[in-house]
């Protein structure tokens, strides 16, 4: 396989989809916006200003994992019934290339909120360089991970209204009622571990516990979404197929 070749056909996958979710309609990236701030908004106005980093923190945790579970999911679909998909099977293009192009490119939106939330986030906290680049990695492990979810359920559903009302339920479970925008110490303590069984959970314990300090304490955390990851890369590996 050429690199330099495969890099290119990478940059041309990006580049098109910066078109279309950027360029060219500003429509998603509104909606995120709109989206994004009226939920921060809401939740400071019932929380306070004492809640703000906390809700930057699961804002940011929840954008990234959305990226795949409830963006991703739908636009693999749509690529699908359009027979788009057909047309870059046809093609050239490497089956790695065109999985990571696309998982990043429709993601796009989403990066564009989570840098500067990220960048407000880490003036408030006074981050270091370490714990900037400890953040960074976690929340890649839960867009893996957001991204392989919602690429297998948009295996086993092909409708596109009812695979939007599963991503929407699964992400409401993982996120809204789980303690990512709140924190975990609301809970009974004898519920809080249940509530380990979301990524989007352990991401942000992970994170909270580097901010403090407490590296160490985030590794079971780390590890949960590092498993989480495997298991689902190879059940991914297992179920797709870049020919149908």
């Amino acid at each position: 396989m050429n690199i330099v070749k495969e890099l290119r056909k990478f940059r041309g996958v990006l580049y098109f989809y910066f078109l279309g979710f950027v360029y060219r309609d500003l429509v998603p990236l509104s909606a995120t916006s709109v989206r994004v701030f009226t939920l921060i908004a809401l939740l400071l106005l019932v929380g306070g200003l004492g809640m703000l980093q906390h809700i930057l923190l699961g804002a940011l945790v929840a954008l990234t994992f959305g990226a795949g579970l409830s963006q991703l999911s739908v636009d693999i679909n749509a690529l699908r019934i359009s027979k788009f998909k057909d047309l870059l099977v046809s093609s050239p293009l490497n089956p790695l290339t065109y999985a990571l192009g696309s998982a990043l490119g429709m993601s796009l939106p989403t990066f564009l909120h989570v840098i500067p939330l990220l960048a407000i986030f880490t003036v408030l906290n006074k981050l270091n360089l370490i714990q900037v680049i400890s953040i960074t990695v976690i929340l890649a492990l839960i867009w893996v991970i957001g991204v392989l979810l919602g690429f297998l359920i948009s295996l086993e559903i092909r409708s596109q209204i009812r695979l939007m009302a599963v991503t929407d339920a699964v992400y409401s479970m993982l996120v809204y009622i789980m303690p990512v925008y709140y924190p975990i110490t609301v809970l009974p303590e004898q519920v809080r571990p249940i509530t380990l069984v979301s990524p989007p959970v352990n991401a942000v314990q992970a994170i909270k516990l580097t901010i403090d300090g407490e590296a160490v304490n985030a590794l079971a955390n780390i590890a949960i979404l590092v498993a989480v990851t495997l298991t689902l890369t190879l059940i991914t590996v297992y179920k797709s197929g870049w020919r149908e």
